[in-house]
C-alpha cells in the first residue's frame, strides 16, 4: 500500500504559482472547540486565504474532488500523540481519553484514498476572507482528530495516472509540538537529568548541553565556519541545527558534531520543520508541500548541489533519519 500511496502523492502536479496552498491553520472554532477558553460554538467553514489571493485555476469552480490519504491521517495522529497524552494546551476535557478511539476509527476506514467534495462557503459579508467547506464524513473525521492552533492543512493539485486533476489535502502537526520535539518531552528530560544517579558535575554538563550547547557549537564552528547554503560566516547569524532531533538522540548523538549543521535562521527553520533535506550527493531536496511561488521567494532549488555541506558517511546516517522521519514527502 505504501508504494501506491507514494505514486499518487508524487504524481506530477500543475506547475503554477498556486499549485500548492502551503499552510492553512486549523483554528479551535473549526475543530469542535477543544480549548477551555473558547466561547464560540464553532463553524464548519475553513478559512483558506484572503480573497485578494484567490486564483480560480486552483479550484476551478470546485469541479475537482478532494481526498485525504488514510496513511497521512494515521501519521498525523502519531505525530500528535504526545500532545494528546500530555497536553501543552488547556483543553475542555482530557483529550487523552479519546486518542485510542480516534486512531482506531481512522485505522478502520475501508479505503486508503478517502474522497470528499469541497465547495465554497462564502457569506455576503465575506469580502476579504475566503472559506471552503465539505459535508462529507471524511472532512468531519479530519476535524475531530485535528488539534487547535497546533495543526494545519496544505492542499496540492495533482494529476492522477488517468489524467484527472484532484486536490490532495494533507494534515500536518506543527513541528514544535509533534512527538519528535514536544515541550513536554523536553521538560521530562530535564526532570530525568535531575533524578539521575550521577555526579553533580555530570548532571550540570548534560543540562548545559541541552540549554546552551556552547561547547558543541564551538566544535561545529571549527568544522563548519559558515552556512553551507547561504555562505554567511558571521557567527552571530548562525544557528547550530540538529539533524536527528534532540529528544530522539541518545547522549552520544546529542553532542556529536556530525549530528548538526550550521545554518542561517531561514535555512534552519526550513530544515528543522522538514521542508528541505539533503542527500548523500549534497543536493537539496525540497518538499512538494512548498509552493513554487514560495520556493522562488525563499531561493531554494531542488537538486542544487552544496559542496560545503561536508556530508560524510556519519552525517549521511543522520540525514537518513531526517529524510525518513522529518522531511515532508
Amino acid at each position: 500500500m505504501t508504494e501506491i500511496i507514494k505514486e499518487i502523492a508524487w504524481v506530477p502536479h500543475i506547475i503554477v504559482d498556486n499549485s500548492v496552498i502551503d499552510n492553512i491553520l486549523l483554528a479551535d472554532s473549526f475543530i469542535f472547540n477543544k480549548l477551555e477558553r473558547t466561547t464560540w460554538h464553532g463553524e464548519w467553514r475553513l478559512y483558506v486565504w484572503p480573497t485578494s489571493l484567490i486564483d480560480d485555476k486552483f479550484f476551478w469552480n470546485f469541479l475537482f474532488p478532494g481526498f485525504f490519504l488514510k496513511e497521512d491521517l494515521v501519521n498525523f495522529l502519531e505525530d500528535a500523540k504526545t500532545e494528546y497524552l500530555l497536553q501543552e494546551q488547556d483543553y475542555r476535557k482530557n483529550i487523552a481519553e479519546t486518542y485510542e478511539d480516534l486512531l482506531l476509527n481512522i485505522a478502520e476506514l475501508p479505503e486508503w484514498k478517502l474522497y470528499f467534495q469541497v465547495e465554497p462557503a462564502q457569506w455576503k459579508n465575506d469580502i476579504k476572507r475566503y472559506y471552503i467547506r465539505s459535508q462529507g464524513s471524511i472532512w468531519t473525521a479530519m476535524r475531530r482528530i485535528a488539534l487547535p492552533n497546533l495543526s494545519y492543512i496544505s492542499i496540492m493539485q495533482v494529476i492522477t495516472p488517468n489524467n484527472k486533476v484532484e486536490l490532495y489535502f494533507r494534515i500536518f502537526m506543527s513541528y514544535e509540538y509533534n512527538s519528535m520535539n514536544h515541550p513536554k518531552l523536553l521538560e521530562k528530560e530535564e526532570d530525568d537529568i535531575i533524578d539521575l544517579d550521577i555526579e553533580i558535575n555530570q548532571k550540570s554538563k548534560i543540562r548545559q548541553a541541552r540549554i546552551w550547547q556552547w561547547e558543541y557549537r564551538r566544535k561545529l564552528l571549527e568544522q563548519m565556519p559558515n552556512c553551507p547554503i547561504t555562505g554567511v560566516s558571521d557567527e552571530r547569524f548562525l544557528i547550530a541545527s540538529h539533524i536527528k532531533p534532540w529528544v530522539k538522540s541518545n547522549e552520544e548523538e546529542k553532542i556529536d558534531p556530525y549530528n548538526w549543521f550550521m545554518f542561517t535562521p531561514n535555512i534552519d527553520r526550513l530544515f528543522d520543520q522538514g521542508f528541505i533535506s539533503f542527500n548523500i550527493q549534497q543536493r537539496m531536496m525540497v518538499s512538494p508541500w512548498v509552493s513554487p511561488m514560495n520556493r522562488k521567494r525563499l531561493w531554494i532549488t531542488e537538486e542544487k548541489e552544496y559542496p560545503l555541506l561536508q556530508i560524510s558517511w556519519k552525517r549521511a546516517w543522520y540525514l537518513e533519519f531526517h529524510q525518513s522521519n522529518i522531511f515532508k514527502k
